[in-house]
């Protein structure tokens, strides 16, 4: 769902056709999940309920996971640099 969500936002409904297999109840409970972790924001549109991703907190905490390893990466990239660019004929 949440890559559905990604690409756009969507119904309740279209949602639920997306998904065969499960209920639209289902589809729903899925969706208040995604709703009460802050990580999807609905609007109502007269009878349709759309559905929006929330970003921001996935970002967030993508951010706060990968800063850790980023000095790690930026030095590693830079000594393959280092590396490719040294002169062996010296």
């Amino acid at each position: 769902m949440m890559d559905l969500l990604a690409e756009k936002e969507r119904t309740t409904g279209e949602l639920a056709a997306a998904f065969p297999k499960l209920s639209r109840f289902a589809v729903m409970k899925h969706l208040r999940v995604l709703q009460r972790a802050g990580l999807l924001v609905t609007r109502r549109e007269g009878r349709l309920r759309w559905n929006q991703l929330n970003v921001v907190p996935l970002r967030e905490a993508t951010r706060r996971w990968l800063s850790r390893y980023e000095s790690l990466w930026a030095d590693a990239l830079i000594d393959i640099r280092d590396e490719a660019e040294r002169d062996d004929s010296k």
